[in-house]
C-alpha cells in the first residue's frame, strides 16, 4: 500500500493525506451500513445511477427450505428497481478475498434465489423500521425520492428473485488482480445476475478522512451481453407519455404539463434507455439539467442532475437558490449534497406546488442562460 492524495484546505494550506488501512473489518462494514453512497451507483449504472436501501446487516441465509440459517451476507442492499444486492465485505489483508470469497458468495446467491421468499426479505426491513421508529412508505420514499406503491415495488423484488435477477457485490480497500478477473469473467458469463467488485480506497491525514470508491467488472462485452438481453427500447416523448399515460394516468397530465412547459421555454428533449425505467431528458442548450423518469406502476419524478448543472453554471450557488424555492414545496427537503434529488409528479398537482416548481425553474433557466451569454 502506497501513494497519497493532496486536500487543499480553504486558505490554501495543502493537507498531504496518505493510504491507510481500515482498523478493523467491522468499522468497514458499519462504514458502508452507514454510508451506502459509499457503493457509487453512478459508476455501477451511469445512465440510471443505482440507489440503495439497506435492509440488514448480517443477513442469514439457508441452505434447505424450513431450515435454520447456514450462512449470512454482509450487506443486503435494494435498488430502486427492487434487484437485492448481496454485498461481501473484506480487507486486502484478509487472504479469502482472493478467491475463496467467490466461492462463498455464489454459494449465497444460489440459496437466496430459492430459500429467500420476498415475504422474508420485506418482513426484516419493516422489523428494522419498527425498531427505528419509522414509516416503512416514508423510508422507500426517503431513499428512492419518489412517492412508491409499497406492493407494487415488493412485487418487483419477488419478480426479480424469481428471474434470477440479482446483484452481487465484492467490496475491499484493495481488488487484487485475481479478484478483479473472476469478476469480470462471471459479469461477462452470468445474465441476468450482476457481479461486480468495489474498491474503496482510504487516505487519512490532520484528522481527515477521505474514502475513494472504484468499480470493477463492467466489460463492455458484460454491458453489451446484458443490454441485449433486456431488450432496452429507447424512449422519446411520444412513448414516454404514452407509457406513463397507460401506467399512471395522474402522473401523466402533471408530465403532459412539465413538457408543454419545458417547450414554451424551447427546451429540448431527448430519450433514455431502460427496460424497467423510462427516462426523458430535458436539455437547455448544451446542459441537461433534468429529467422525467417513471418505474412502470411504481412513480414518476421530475429529477434534477445537479452536477450538470454545477458544470454549465458559472454562479457555484445556483443549485443552492433552486433548492431553497423547491424547499417550499411541503415534504420536499433537498440539501447541498443530493446528487439526484427528485420531486414526485404527484406533489406538483396542486396549483401552489405548480407556481413554486415553475418559479424555481425560472431561477434554473436564468442562472444557466448567464453562464451561457458570457
Amino acid at each position: 500500500m502506497s501513494g497519497g492524495i493532496y486536500l487543499i484546505q480553504d486558505g490554501g494550506k495543502l493537507v498531504k493525506m496518505m493510504e491507510a488501512r481500515f482498523p478493523s473489518e467491522d468499522v468497514f462494514q458499519e462504514l458502508l451500513a452507514s454510508y451506502p453512497d459509499l457503493l457509487p451507483g453512478e459508476q455501477v449504472d451511469p445512465e440510471n445511477p443505482r440507489k440503495w436501501l439497506l435492509i440488514a446487516r448480517e443477513m442469514g441465509i439457508p441452505a434447505a427450505e424450513n431450515e435454520s440459517d447456514r450462512w449470512s451476507v454482509d450487506h443486503l442492499f435494494l435498488d430502486q428497481d427492487g434487484i437485492p444486492t448481496l454485498v461481501e465485505v473484506k480487507r486486502s489483508t484478509d487472504s479469502r478475498i482472493r478467491r475463496e470469497v467467490v466461492g462463498q458468495m455464489l454459494d449465497y446467491a444460489a440459496n437466496v434465489v430459492v430459500h429467500w421468499p420476498m415475504e422474508t426479505i420485506r418482513a426484516k426491513f419493516e422489523e428494522q423500521c419498527d425498531q427505528e421508529g419509522s414509516s416503512p412508505s416514508q423510508k422507500l420514499q426517503d431513499c428512492f425520492g419518489m412517492e412508491t406503491d409499497e406492493d407494487v415495488y415488493w412485487s418487483n423484488v419477488k419478480k426479480n428473485l424469481q428471474a434470477g435477477c440479482i446483484r452481487m457485490i465484492f467490496v475491499a480497500d484493495e481488488i487484487p488482480s485475481e479478484l478483479r478477473r473472476i469478476v469480470e469473467f462471471l459479469n461477462e458469463q452470468l445474465d441476468p445476475a450482476e457481479v461486480l467488485a468495489v474498491e474503496i480506497k482510504h487516505f487519512a491525514g490532520e484528522k481527515i478522512q477521505t474514502l475513494v470508491p472504484r468499480v470493477f467488472g463492467l466489460t463492455a462485452e458484460a454491458q453489451g451481453k446484458k443490454t441485449q438481453s433486456v431488450q432496452r427500447e429507447p424512449w422519446d416523448a411520444d412513448s414516454f407519455m404514452m407509457q406513463l399515460q397507460n401506467t399512471q394516468p395522474r402522473n401523466a397530465q402533471v408530465a403532459g404539463k412539465i413538457m408543454e412547459w419545458a417547450r414554451k421555454h424551447n427546451l429540448r428533449f431527448r430519450g433514455g434507455r431502460g427496460a424497467k425505467q423510462a427516462t426523458l431528458h430535458i436539455l437547455v442548450s448544451t446542459t441537461r439539467p433534468m429529467c422525467l423518469d417513471q418505474w412502470g406502476g411504481i412513480s414518476a419524478r421530475l429529477s434534477l442532475y445537479t452536477e450538470d448543472i454545477r458544470n454549465g453554471a458559472q454562479d457555484p450557488n445556483l443549485v443552492d437558490r433552486v433548492y431553497g424555492v423547491l424547499n417550499r414545496i411541503d415534504g420536499i427537503q433537498f440539501t447541498p449534497t443530493d446528487k439526484y434529488p427528485g420531486i414526485p409528479l404527484m406533489k406538483l398537482e396542486s396549483q401552489e406546488n405548480w407556481e413554486i416548481f415553475t418559479e424555481a425553474m425560472s431561477v434554473l433557466l436564468n442562472g444557466l442562460a448567464a453562464s451561457n451569454s458570457t
